[in-house]
C-alpha cells in the first residue's frame, strides 16, 4: 500500500482598521478624524522553505499543559517532530488570565520571547507568523511550551494550533 500523502496551506491574515475623531481639533492644521489600517496576511504553501510549511498541530488542551513539539500526533494520526514553527495561535477559552511559558526553565525554549511569560486575558489569542525560511527553531533543547494559570486555581481550555516543518 502506497504511503499516505499530505498537502498543507495556510492563509492566516488579520486587518485592524481603526477610526477616531477629536472635537474640537487640536488645531486648525490637524484633522479631527484620524484612522488606521493595517492588512497582515502570511501565505504558506506545502514545503519546508520560505513561505512553506508542511505539518500542523491543533488540540484544546488545559492550562497545566506543557507541550513538546518534538512528540507530538498531527490530526491524521501521524507522529510528528517540529523542527520550525511557522505559525503559532493560541486562544485563552477561559475566564482568567493564562500565562504561556517559553524560556524559563533549560527545556522550554521554543518561543520567540526571551524569559518572560505572555499573558493573555480571557477570550484573548496570541498569534505568532514568521515566513521565512528559519522561523522559530525547534530542537532537543527547545521544544516545550507550558500553559499555566496567572492566578486561582480553577482549570480551564486553551486552543492551540502550530504549523511548521517536519524535516524528520
Amino acid at each position: 500500500m502506497a504511503a499516505a500523502t499530505q498537502q498543507i496551506t495556510v492563509n492566516s491574515g488579520g486587518v485592524v482598521s481603526v477610526g477616531f475623531t477629536r472635537s474640537p481639533p487640536i488645531s486648525l492644521m490637524s484633522a479631527a478624524l484620524n484612522s488606521l489600517t493595517m492588512v497582515d496576511t502570511l501565505n504558506l504553501s506545502h514545503g519546508t522553505g520560505a513561505a512553506q510549511a508542511n505539518r500542523i498541530y491543533h488540540s484544546r488542551l488545559t492550562t497545566t499543559a506543557t507541550i513538546n513539539l518534538q512528540n507530538r500526533v498531527d490530526p491524521w494520526g501521524d507522529a510528528l517532530t517540529f523542527h520550525k514553527l511557522k505559525l503559532v495561535r493560541i486562544k485563552n477559552l477561559g475566564a482568567t488570565d493564562i500565562e504561556v511559558i517559553g524560556n524559563n526553565t533549560p527545556t522550554l525554549n521554543v518561543t520567540p520571547w526571551s524569559t518572560d511569560k505572555i499573558t493573555i486575558p480571557p477570550n484573548g489569542v496570541l498569534r505568532l507568523e514568521a515566513g521565512d525560511v528559519n522561523a522559530w527553531a525547534v530542537d532537543t533543547t527547545n521544544k516545550q511550551i507550558r500553559f499555566q494559570l496567572a492566578s486561582g486555581t480553577i482549570e480551564q481550555d486553551v486552543d492551540v494550533v502550530f504549523v511548521g516543518v517536519d524535516t524528520s
